[in-house]
């Protein structure tokens, strides 16, 4: 079942369930970061900036043009809740996580679970398919890694470390085989 939406993610609507699987990949794991930084305390833009900034370690540039879309679109599905405050002649927003919020980051963090699982499956199996994990490695994408489970954190580094070394080994075969030629 489709739901009209006006949020401008240019879809129409969204199917019911999670409505963050609409979202370009990096803005994904943009918003999982920002749910889960709001699940732990009420912040400002700039302290989501900041934070965002501090776990990027120079990796990604994330800029306010990212961030703020964002945040609206969390605000209009009701994933976030925003209050107004005056500092001097500044106005401050504090964003905070709803209810709503928090059902959807731990369907997005449970989903986001099975698929690293299943990437993790397919590795073992192939190395090459450890490729799609890559991402991973980014420190993004480890801030997400550090979100799972334990368990399921030292299964997909251990898969991880195995698939590259399997990896590591086709490179060199092939860097023998072309120093032969």
């Amino acid at each position: 079942m489709h739901i009209k939406c006006g949020c401008g993610w240019g879809h129409g609507s969204h199917f019911r369930g999670p409505l963050w699987r609409h979202i370009p990949i990096p803005l994904r794991v943009l918003e999982v970061l920002i749910l889960k930084m709001l699940s732990e305390a009420p912040m400002h833009g700039y302290e989501i900036k900041k934070k965002l900034d501090e776990i990027a370690g120079g990796f990604w540039d994330v800029s306010f043009s990212r961030i703020y879309p964002l945040l609206r679109r969390m605000l209009h599905h009701g994933l976030i809740k925003r209050e107004v405050s005056e500092r001097g002649k500044k106005t401050l927003f504090t964003y905070s996580l709803t209810e709503k919020g928090k059902e959807i980051l731990e369907e997005m963090l449970g989903e986001i679970d099975e698929a690293i699982l299943l990437l993790t499956e397919k590795s073992k199996k192939s190395p090459f398919a450890v490729l799609k994990l890559v991402p991973l490695l980014s420190p993004l994408g480890l801030a997400v890694i550090k979100m799972l489970p334990d368990e399921t954190q030292k299964e997909v580094l251990q898969t991880l470390k195995n698939a590259l070394t399997s990896l590591l080994k086709v490179i060199e075969e092939h860097l023998k085989e072309t120093e032969k030629a």
